[in-house]
């Protein structure tokens, strides 16, 4: 089995950052980042998941990715991330930029 989990917990505290457009910048962040993906056809494909789940109503983001070595030099990667949460918030703010990534990669 080559299935590969990774959960991670982080907090961010900003205390007494002081004021910026009267805006008061004591914080407190937290939340988990992930990521979880399993080799298939003899280890030549990765696929899997990874992203940030806020619990500071943050928002969220969401990796689902593939990358697939056609030879020992070229490597095939594709990924759609998502972004999402409330308007105001770290990833929320970008809920509308969803992206599609392809990549072909040569290493010499």
């Amino acid at each position: 089995i080559n299935l590969y989990v990774n959960l991670q917990y982080f907090c961010t505290a900003l205390g007494d950052a002081g004021e910026v457009d009267g805006l008061v910048m004591d914080r407190l962040e937290h939340g988990l980042t992930y990521e979880i993906h399993d080799l298939f056809w003899q280890d030549a494909l990765t696929a899997g998941v990874r992203g940030i789940v806020s619990f500071s109503d943050e928002g969220y983001t969401c990796e689902l990715y593939g990358e697939y070595e056609l030879t020992d030099n070229w490597l095939l990667a594709a990924s759609l991330l998502f972004l999402g949460g409330p308007e105001d918030g770290q990833y929320g703010q970008f809920d509308d930029n969803d992206s599609i990534t392809l990549r072909l990669r040569y290493s010499f």
